[in-house]
Order: C-alpha cells, then structure tokens, then sequence
C-alpha cells in the first residue's frame, strides 16, 4: 500500500504528462536522398507467413495467387525471377529487374504479401535499390523431361 500513495506525487509537484515537443530542423538540399522502398510488401516479423500473393501491374490490374500453389521459384542472377503457380489455371509470372534477390528470398519462405510494378515515371529510385520493371503473366509450359 506504500506503492499506493506515491501513485500520484507526481501529480502533486504539479507536473504535467504533456512534454514539451522538440522542434524538428528541416534537413539541408545536399544530402543524400532517403531510400525508396522495395517495389514488394514484406510480411512484418513475427507474422506468420502469407497466405497469398497479390501482384499490381502498371495498368492497374491485381491479380492474386495462393502460395500453396506456387511449385516452383527460378531465379537467374539478380535481374529475374519466374513463379511457376500450378492451381486451376496453370500460370508462369515473370518478374524482371534489378536488385531482386531479396524478394526471391522472402518469396521462397512466404514473406511477401503484395509485388508491385515499377510506374515508367519512377525515376527517383537509386541503382543498388531493388525494382521492378516488368512483369509477364503467361501460361505454364510443362518442362520436358
């Protein structure tokens, strides 16, 4: 009960739970632009993995795909990556840029929810930073064996 009748000193001294706020200084025009962020949603750590994969096109176009469908992830160097979806409709989507490693990673553990492509006005983004540049929906051509 001590505990009890210190619970509102602080209201006592006459102090107040709004704190002063610090004024931010604007950021001076030579420095470095901040980084964009990736072209693809990453699932938050600590969530379990997504259960689908939305895809935005330029045009506007979403379409959405469960991972449980997807059989097979290609990768040749970091500039493309193919999903190979098996469902209903057997669909190959294609992903070209650069700097797409990452996003072949999280995709093989489940971890990106949506993939967005690159607008051709987007010319802000740097060279190291991932982006999108197209991606191709086309049907799925078994592999000879």
């Amino acid at each position: 009960m001590a505990s009890a009748s210190r619970a509102f000193d602080n209201h006592r001294r006459g102090s107040s739970v709004f704190q002063p706020v610090e004024k931010k200084t604007a950021k001076p025009r030579d420095e470095e632009p901040a980084e964009s962020p990736p072209p693809y949603e990453r699932v938050h750590p600590g969530h379990p993995p997504s259960m689908r994969l939305r895809i935005r096109f330029r045009d506007g176009r979403i379409s959405s795909y469960a991972f449980s469908d997807l059989r097979e992830i290609h990768q040749r160097d970091a500039g493309l990556v193919q999903l190979d979806f098996i469902a209903m409709r057997a669909v190959s989507i294609i992903i070209r840029g650069r700097n797409l490693n990452e996003l072949a990673r999280l995709l093989d553990n489940a971890m990106v929810r949506c993939i967005d492509e690159s607008d051709d006005r987007d010319v802000d983004r740097l060279e190291e930073e991932p982006a999108i540049v197209s991606i191709v929906t086309k049907p799925y051509l078994t592999p000879s064996d």
